[in-house]
């Protein structure tokens, strides 16, 4: 059994196996090269050298996890501490660990790293969890408000669990996390006016608007493509639908991010989002493709194409083409789709279309 201060005996809930730690043999892929659990982000506590790092977990990785827990490097990306928040280590029945991570890079982070690199840990007898991604938490809320600014949980003094959501404020890419979340701007507003996050993720989660399908039964949440950035790489969505009964989630279509509800659009169609539904309960949306660049996304250029989410099959089907530079669009209560869109032969020209 190995002793030490950032291992603690308690009872997580029981880890899943993840193929990520296997090679194609099936066997437990070896940590000291840098190969176990390879996420889109990387190992887990290979963080060193910063912004480059070579693969393997060694002294190098513990010593930069050191030199964050006492404030001597900031400002860092959040897949860089989420790679090194490795405790505590839970030590089950069996003799073998869970990692766990409390949300801060502490000097038990850069112990816990310098105990595997040096081989007093087996890591073959670690649970190592894959990235924990997005969860929503929509059920039995009356509302869903998207604000301005990125915000976390906190706690009034003196409270174990706060009635009344108290926030603070996060600001740009690189999130300090607390409370189990880098922050998100959504809010949950439940009937009796007490809110929460209706987002849970280890990266920042910036929602530019969302829309509840005619019948009440899903909720559409498209994300910010700036500071949702990362999330979109690693998730390779930025518009997802939600059952309200029970959260769980779809990509509505993977690599495409959507129409932003600015200004502009506002002053053209009042209440209208830029994400609408027919008589039928499908959905249309504006979006443009994005790939993804490391643990980023590559936005290029602007080129949006109307598709339609049919509400039966779920399948999406591409209205216009990229060769028409759409600028706003609008379901009718008719059915008719009707768009604004500009080419270089015909200039800027309005169409009104019936979807099949």
């Amino acid at each position: 059994m190995v002793a030490l201060s950032s291992v603690f005996f308690c009872s997580p809930p029981e880890a899943q196996a993840i193929d990520e730690c296997k090679d194609s043999s099936g066997n437990i892929a070896n940590i000291i090269s840098g190969s176990i659990c390879a996420t889109a982000t990387g190992s887990y506590g290979d963080i060193a050298p910063i912004g480059s790092p070579d693969g393997k977990l060694n002294i190098s990785d513990a010593v930069v996890t050191l030199r964050i827990s006492l404030g001597l490097i900031s400002n860092l990306d959040t897949t860089i501490t989420q790679k090194a928040d490795l405790a505590p280590l839970c030590l089950k029945s069996d003799s073998s660990y869970t990692k766990s991570g409390d949300g801060t890079i502490e000097i038990s982070d850069a112990v816990v790293l310098l105990r595997l690199a040096l081989g007093l840990v087996d890591p073959t007898t670690v649970a190592w969890a894959s990235q924990p991604g997005l969860k929503f938490d929509v059920t039995g809320a009356t509302s869903l408000q998207a604000m301005d600014s990125l915000v976390v949980k906190t706690m009034q003094q003196g409270q174990e669990k706060p009635s009344i959501l108290h926030y603070r404020v996060v600001d740009g890419e690189h999130q300090t996390r607390a409370a189990g979340s880098v922050g998100t701007n959504l809010i949950a507003v439940n009937a009796d006016g007490t809110s929460r996050l209706a987002i849970q993720s280890d990266l920042p989660a910036k929602v530019m608007y969302t829309a509840a399908s005619p019948d009440q039964t899903y909720v559409y949440v498209a994300l910010d493509p700036t500071i949702s950035q990362t999330l979109m790489a690693q998730e390779n969505c930025a518009l997802y639908r939600i059952k309200i009964a029970d959260n769980t989630k779809s990509c509505v279509m993977e690599g495409v991010y959507l129409q932003d509800f600015d200004d502009t659009f506002k002053k053209k169609f009042g209440g209208f989002k830029p994400i609408q539904f027919d008589d039928k309960g499908s959905l249309y949306f504006a979006g443009s493709a994005f790939s993804k660049s490391g643990t980023t996304i590559d936005k290029g250029s602007w080129k949006p194409i109307i598709y339609q989410n049919d509400a039966a099959s779920g399948k999406n089907t591409a209205i216009t083409n990229d060769a028409l530079q759409i600028k706003f669009f609008m379901i009718l209560s008719t059915g008719e789709l009707v768009y604004q869109g500009a080419n270089v032969i015909n200039g800027v020209e309005v169409t009104v279309q019936t979807p099949s």
